[in-house]
């Protein structure tokens, strides 16, 4: 779709070979006004060799790759300095001081990292998806799609930039106070990220068979919330009410820039494939791409609930308290060795996120569809994508060529790049979003209480108004993340679209990020008042499906996916460090559940603004009878 405007332009300016002597006559024949000026025939027909001599002799300059670079930088250098700035803006009077400069350095790092990754998935991965999506229903059978979409998810979980923030929050949880949690951060992180890609795998497999199979979504998402919720008390009643925050945030660290973007991709792809000879209307295939998120969002819940229970019943508390003294005898040299030295560290990060998920895509585009690997086109003069295609399938179908100041790459470049982004990125979350949102969350308690290292503590000598000021900028902190996020932008045009101009961009926008605000809001009051973190998630879905069974079905879709896409790469590692900032200052025993609260709360808020909208929408109808 990138590439639909500049290609038009390409096709009016040059005329076809077989056209040249027509349009000579009717210029000789006709002389015909318009808002430019037009030569006569002969310089007409100079002047298009000329130009088509002088597009294939044009080189691009130094300064378009410059200006090309600073487009792309140009986005992330917005949505990492709104919510970068607002940060400090708190930091420097609470503190008296500025960061060190190893966070501003790690903030340039995520910047570019996070350019270079998403640089190199749209020129690598997402054309290596969309082809293999394009094939799946040819040649292979139904399960064999499901047991490819299944396998994928996975691999695409572990390529998610925003899980090396779990690893990070991992070092801050105390053994004494949170033992399984401790463990599962530590001993068992890697099983946890298995766990989590176990459920977006399943998401995705039950996702795609919706689709194939008429499946309700509105029934899909009354089942799965419930067996979630469900699950979650279980586990509360137990004992595990330590794991509870952990699993709910993971739901929302999974579903960001390479999760989302692929299993929808891959879905729509086969879809679009099997339903090519069924009467369906647009509106109606539109709608069928949403939904696969909310359960990326839900499944993996689940599976880190089972693991931290099968975590409780097989390692004894002893064992788990033994392991973490080990560690600390451990010498500091040996801790921190050759592996662990950044980068080392971020490149076997890396290269464990981005091998197998490339690996499995390529063997299955290679091997068992046996189709060449894509090429993928860019327009370096007008910084735009254009549709992913390779040479054998240009050549066949005669496309035109494309324009001037288009590069063609190889689809393995882009992963390369992707590769080295999320290197760049992992070291910008070490040194840069990490600490910042890790001593923000740290100093908020300085508003309303005694801290050592915070210079103005207490800022605010009125116990309860320093609350209240701490979640007044919680509430804001939070949407001025949501603005921030590149996706709600593009789920925002798409919602408008679907409902007809009904459900404006803006309202969305408006409704996602006052619904993100008002629940990590809440989160931050849950931890500063100690309120359960479980009897809030269920009240919360409670209203959520309450609302879900009374609105439309644009509606309930959007709503459910809104809450993952608003927790994508660049919120994820601030708002979930700075809880465990916060509940790492306040002692308490989880501080995980800011990303959980902030998942539920768009859910509401987009479904309340559905029924106004609708409301308003049957109010003008009777006005107008």
């Amino acid at each position: 779709k990138h590439a639909q405007p500049f290609l038009r332009r390409h096709r009016e300016r040059r005329p076809s070979k077989g056209t040249n002597m027509e349009a000579a006559e009717t210029a000789n024949a006709n002389v015909v006004e318009a808002e430019v000026e037009v030569p006569t025939t002969c310089d007409a027909a100079e002047s298009s060799s000329q130009g088509t001599s002088s597009d294939a002799d044009k080189k691009l300059t130094r300064l378009h790759w410059l200006r090309y670079l600073w487009r792309r930088l140009q986005e992330q250098l917005v949505s990492v300095g709104m919510i970068a700035g607002y940060l400090l803006l708190f930091y420097v009077p609470m503190m008296q001081r500025l960061p060190e400069g190893s966070v501003f350095f790690g903030l340039a790092m995520v910047i570019l990292g996070i350019t270079l990754f998403i640089e190199g998935f749209m020129g690598g991965i997402m054309p290596l998806a969309e082809v293999l999506g394009k094939g799946i229903p040819h040649k292979f059978c139904f399960s064999g799609a499901m047991l490819t979409t299944f396998l994928l998810g996975i691999a695409c979980t572990l390529a998610e930039p925003a899980m090396g923030a779990l690893e990070f929050a991992g070092n801050r949880v105390k053994v004494d106070q949170a033992p399984v949690l401790w463990f599962l951060l530590n001993a068992w992180n890697f099983p946890v990220f298995l766990a989590v890609s176990l459920g977006v795998g399943l998401a995705a497999l039950v996702g795609t068979a919706r689709l194939l199979r008429h499946w309700s979504l509105k029934v899909l998402i009354y089942l799965s919330a419930t067996a979630t919720v469900s699950l979650t008390i279980v586990v509360e009643r137990i004992g595990l009410v330590e794991i509870v925050g952990l699993a709910w945030d993971t739901g929302a660290v999974t579903t960001g820039a390479v999760t989302v973007p692929i299993i929808l991709g891959l879905g729509v792809g086969i879809i679009s494939t099997h339903r090519r000879d069924t009467p369906v209307t647009e509106e109606a295939r539109a709608l069928e791409s949403f939904g696969i998120v909310t359960l990326a969002s839900l499944y993996p819940v689940i599976c880190v609930l089972l693991l931290g229970v099968i975590c409780d019943a097989t390692v004894p508390r002893e064992e788990m308290t033994q392991y973490a003294e080990e560690l600390k005898n451990v010498t500091k040299d040996a801790a921190q060795g050759f592996w662990r030295q950044s980068p080392i560290q971020e490149i076997l990060y890396a290269t464990r996120a981005v091998v197998p998920l490339i690996g499995l895509v390529v063997i299955l585009i290679k091997f068992f569809l046996r189709e060449p690997l894509p090429y993928t086109e860019v327009n370096i003069k007008d910084v735009e994508f254009s549709t992913p295609g390779n040479r054998h399938d240009r050549d066949e179908e005669n496309q035109e060529e494309p324009a001037w100041g288009t590069v063609k790459f190889h689809s393995l470049i882009g992963v390369l790049e992707a590769y080295f982004g999320l290197i760049i990125f992992n070291i910008g979350l070490r040194y840069g979003q990490g600490p910042l949102g890790d001593e923000v969350g740290s100093s908020v308690p300085g508003l309303y209480s005694y801290l050592e290292g915070v210079p103005p503590s207490p800022a605010i000598e009125d116990r309860t108004l320093g609350i209240a000021v701490a979640a007044l900028f919680a509430f804001f902190m939070a949407l001025t993340a949501t603005y921030a996020e590149p996706a709600l932008n593009a789920m925002g045009l798409t919602t408008e679209y679907l409902t007809h101009g009904a459900f404006k961009k803006s309202l969305l926008l408006f409704a996602v990020a006052v619904g993100v605000g008002a629940g990590v809001t809440l989160g931050v009051l849950r931890m500063v008042l100690q309120w359960p973190l479980t009897y809030m998630l269920l009240v919360g879905y409670v209203i959520a499906l309450l609302l879900t069974s009374v609105s439309n079905l644009e509606y309930v879709a959007v709503a459910w996916d809104s809450a993952g896409v608003t927790t994508s790469s660049i919120t994820v590692p601030l708002v979930l460090s700075m809880g465990i900032g916060l509940g790492t200052e306040l002692g308490l025993q989880d501080s995980f559940g800011l990303l959980a609260m902030g998942s539920v709360g768009p859910i509401i808020s987009v479904l309340l603004a559905g029924l106004i909208v609708r409301l308003r929408v049957w109010l003008s109808g009777s006005s107008s009878c």
